[in-house]
């Protein structure tokens, strides 16, 4: 049944050059008005500080790990980078940077803003499944633009000071410090080391995962009995 609707569905827009209503349910589609934005800013990323608090010492100890010397290592594995740290720079060393990581979830629900109001102006001068790979791709540029330099700090943070002992009069150095002696060293470009593979890799994914969802989602909609509850529709 699925199958024949799909493939009976361009047919019958085929059919008729007259511009048909909206199948039952789908003009209640939530949209981006719709949303009430004090909760979409405020509790979405709120969840989220408790997630990256409770993982981010594991990509703490897989950053290290990666970018530790072969012929010097610090560490032998992860149990024992973990047992280091904690040692030698006490537990809140597992959180080093972890302040700067916070900026990113702030500004997470960039992407999904830029990504609807782009596509608001999309829509009016291309076909949907256009309008949606145009507005993914540029959401997906302008969050890197912001999110990179943000990554940049954060890594160096995690790795500033380690192997220091935590009593020891050597200090780690704060999210401005890094930032100040980032741009003392690399001027601007230094915030923006891999900023192009970035882009390269996640803004064209960004644009055809929405491009493709634009194009499949109608047809997945109007497989549908249309009997169904429209909120049950959309839960589907």
């Amino acid at each position: 049944m699925i199958c024949r609707n799909l493939v009976e569905a361009p047919k019958m827009a085929e059919r008729s050059d007259e511009p048909k209503a909206l199948p039952p349910g789908l003009e209640n589609r939530i949209a981006w008005d719709d949303l009430d934005k004090t909760k979409y800013y405020i509790v979405g990323p709120s969840v989220m500080v408790f997630v990256r608090a409770a993982v981010y010492p594991s990509n703490l100890v897989k950053t290290r790990l990666q970018i530790q010397s072969r012929r010097n290592p610090l560490y032998t594995g992860t149990f024992d980078a973990f047992r280091k740290i904690v040692r030698q720079e006490g537990f809140f060393g597992l959180y080093k940077g972890f302040g700067a990581s916070l900026l990113n979830i702030v500004i997470g629900n960039l992407y999904i803003t830029v990504y609807e109001i782009v596509n608001q102006f999309a829509m009016e001068s291309t076909n949907p499944s256009t309008a949606n790979f145009i507005s993914g791709a540029t959401a997906s540029v302008i969050n890197q633009t912001v999110i990179v330099p943000l990554d940049i700090v954060s890594q160096r943070m995690m790795i500033d000071g380690q192997g220091v002992q935590a009593t020891s009069k050597v200090k780690s150095h704060g999210l401005m410090d890094i930032s100040r002696a980032i741009f003392r060293q690399q001027g601007v470009l230094g915030f923006y080391k891999g900023y192009v593979p970035s882009v390269l890799t996640y803004a064209p994914s960004s644009g055809i995962w929405w491009g493709f969802y634009g194009a499949v989602w109608p047809l997945y909609y109007a497989s549908i009995p249309f009997d169904m509850e429209p909120m049950s529709k959309q839960s589907m």
